[in-house]
């Protein structure tokens, strides 16, 4: 509870998986951040894309950063997600990265690293 999640900000603003349903978000330095309170409700579910390849996340002592493979959005993202996505739990946040929608043939296999 009470983390801080960031990511590299696009230029264009975080839509969300339900538009009733958001939390505050601030845009500062390049930078999109989501100050998790245990005080908010539960609810919403951010959709954004990155210009870097990383998100992460601290609890004010250990630091979280996924690195990926930044995907050239939104010609590539699954049908209504992101390549990044936060949802806000209330005592804890999800903090998931997407990779490029891509279809795998039948016998074939798929390798994505983060």
């Amino acid at each position: 509870p009470n983390g801080l999640t960031f990511y590299a900000t696009v230029g264009t603003p975080p839509q969300w998986a339900n538009p009733s349903l958001t939390f505050p978000v601030n845009d500062s330095v390049g930078a999109t951040w989501f100050q998790q309170n245990a005080s908010f409700p539960p609810r919403g579910k951010l959709l954004a894309n990155t210009s870097a390849g990383f998100l992460a996340h601290t609890d004010g002592h250990l630091l979280l950063t996924k690195c990926f493979k930044k995907i050239s959005a939104p010609a590539v993202v699954a049908p209504g997600q992101g390549q990044i996505e936060l949802y806000n739990g209330g005592d804890y946040v999800e903090v998931e990265q997407q990779g490029a929608y891509e279809q795998i043939p039948a016998g074939s296999s798929l390798r994505w690293r983060v």
